[in-house]
């Protein structure tokens, strides 16, 4: 079923409530102020030129007498159990404007799931922008994401292809990726033929992994960036999270050298990644 939200005169909550799976929700080219949760699986969202999802949470927003946290102060959330969600020409924004350097974190998309495919969109926030958690076989094309602080975070598996990410650092540092890989996610987050920038001029680094305290499954955080383009003050440097963090990680920048063995299993890893969507049409 198509259900669009401009001749159903409804907005993404109430499509989604009565959405089943496999249906297509047609998102209108206005900014929806809603802070959306997907639970089923095989949805497919569709936007236009402008569409925009945005919401303005924090880890420190108190609702109900209590802090929200990192996960849920996310503007678009997609859980465990909402596998194959497909998007197109949306922008998830967490408006929340930083105004310190120690600003909260800000997530406008986390996914929980596997099989997540977004193409087109955008991801914008300062500190820890897109979370991409405990699932794999997840892939981004073609799409752009802007943050300052750990803001490409998680413990997933993730591609990201031809895409652009930017440092919109406001204050003095900025750190593209925080992985948290578990070690079962045999891949982390792995970028092919993307470029990195700056809106600005503070000094960015590449990484810090991340150990997460509460983290029941071990974790060796993984990053491969592959034949890709680095524009600005750009360090590719790895840096500690915490000085007691133990130094294992799986950190790769790897361009040219097609005699790369590393760089030859990875790209086969994006190959299948990309093969596995390349039917899905918008």
């Amino acid at each position: 079923m198509i259900i669009d939200l401009k001749k159903e005169q409804m907005n993404i909550s109430e499509a989604l409530f009565i959405a089943k799976p496999h249906d297509t929700i047609i998102l209108d080219d206005i900014i929806y102020y809603e802070k959306i949760v997907v639970d089923k699986p095989f949805i497919k969202m569709v936007g236009k030129t402008n569409t925009t999802i945005s919401y303005d949470d924090t880890a420190s927003t108190i609702r109900d007498g209590i802090k929200l946290g990192t996960t849920k102060s996310a503007t678009f959330m997609v859980k465990e159990e909402a596998h194959d969600f497909y998007a197109y020409s949306i922008t998830f924004l967490n408006s929340h404007e930083k105004k310190t350097e120690d600003g909260e974190q800000a997530v406008a998309f986390k996914s929980e799931a596997s099989n997540t495919y977004l193409n087109k969109c955008k991801f914008i926030s300062y500190q820890d922008t897109l979370y991409f958690d405990y699932g794999i076989n997840n892939l981004i094309v073609d799409s752009y994401i802007s943050g300052d602080i750990d803001f490409i975070f998680g413990s997933a598996d993730l591609v990201i292809y031809n895409s652009t990410i930017t440092s919109r650092a406001k204050f003095n540092r900025s750190y593209y990726f925080a992985p948290s890989t578990l070690i079962q996610n045999r891949h982390g987050f792995v970028v092919y033929k993307s470029l990195f920038n700056q809106d600005g001029e503070i000094k960015s680094y590449i990484c810090r992994p991340w150990y997460p305290s509460k983290q029941i499954s071990p974790v060796v955080p993984r990053l491969s960036v592959i034949d890709s383009e680095f524009v600005g003050d750009i360090s590719l440097d790895v840096i500690k999270m915490r000085e007691y963090h133990p130094d294992y990680h799986e950190i790769e920048i790897i361009n040219g050298d097609f005699d790369n063995k590393k760089k030859l299993n990875k790209i086969d890893f994006i190959n299948k990644t990309l093969d596995y969507y390349k039917n899905i049409e918008f």
